[in-house]
């Protein structure tokens, strides 16, 4: 999820919550695709676009991470901040 700052600051922290939530199920997916694809190529079971596979994997991976720790730094560091209650 993609949020401005103006309007992370006005979630409610039930909300900012299960976003967090769904996006760790959503990265934990993104990163077991991963690390699979990593087996298969160090046990050679890949086609020859193995390493493209994985190389868009891990950009994908690093990509989407990011995201979801700027969304956590402007969503929950200010409930957080605020002493709110989950």
């Amino acid at each position: 999820m993609t949020m401005s700052d103006a309007s992370a600051r006005y979630l409610f922290p039930a909300r900012v919550r299960a976003e967090v939530l769904a996006q760790h199920v959503a990265l934990r997916e993104l990163l077991q695709r991963t690390l699979e694809a990593t087996t298969a190529g160090l046990q050679s079971r890949t086609a020859s676009g193995g390493l493209e596979v994985l190389a868009g994997s891990a950009r994908e991976l690093r990509s989407r991470f990011g995201v979801h720790l700027q969304f956590e730094e402007r969503a929950l560091v200010p409930i957080l901040g605020a002493d709110e209650l989950w």
